[in-house]
């Protein structure tokens, strides 16, 4: 019986240095394939880095081409805007110039507009009645948006 124990215990302690033997050539090939990981990790993040690196840069290359052309557009559409054709202004502003001109800026006044075309315009002051359910005709003028001039074409002496 002491034989067999002892046999059993021979094979039993060869098994587990077999064990440990492939255990430990198993941690160095898992040591190993860490290794190779975490090298291609790092190459992999080299690239990604280098590439978005070019991208921010052709993106602030495109906001500085994009920025100068918004400022040349920009500075055109003031120099438009400071040489405004007279024959395209709105009707609101037309009758606020008249209104201004004529000191009649209050909120009871009223302006009906019509564009010729040739930028005169013909321009009716009116002035809302203390019903609120009529308007009294202040006068009739035809206003000059190339020289900026009111002709009066009549006057009801309301005002």
């Amino acid at each position: 019986m002491k034989k067999i124990l002892v046999s059993f215990l021979v094979v039993l302690v060869g098994l587990s240095l077999t064990a440990c033997g492939s255990n430990n050539k198993q941690a160095k090939e898992n040591s190993s394939l860490k290794a190779q990981n975490s090298s291609l990790k790092a190459k992999e993040q080299q690239r990604e880095n280098s590439s978005l690196k070019a991208e921010n840069s052709s993106l602030k290359n495109d906001k500085q081409t994009s920025t100068a052309s918004s400022n040349n557009t920009s500075n055109q559409e003031d120099n438009t805007s400071n040489q405004e054709d007279p024959a395209r202004l709105s009707n609101e502003e037309v009758g606020n110039r008249v209104k201004t001109a004529k000191g009649d800026t209050s909120p009871d006044y009223n302006t009906i507009v019509e564009n010729h075309g040739d930028g005169t315009y013909d321009v009716e002051l009116r002035r809302d009645a203390p019903s609120g359910q009529n308007s009294n005709l202040i006068g009739e003028y035809v206003y000059n948006a190339k020289t900026n001039a009111i002709t009066t074409k009549f006057e009801s002496g309301l005002d």
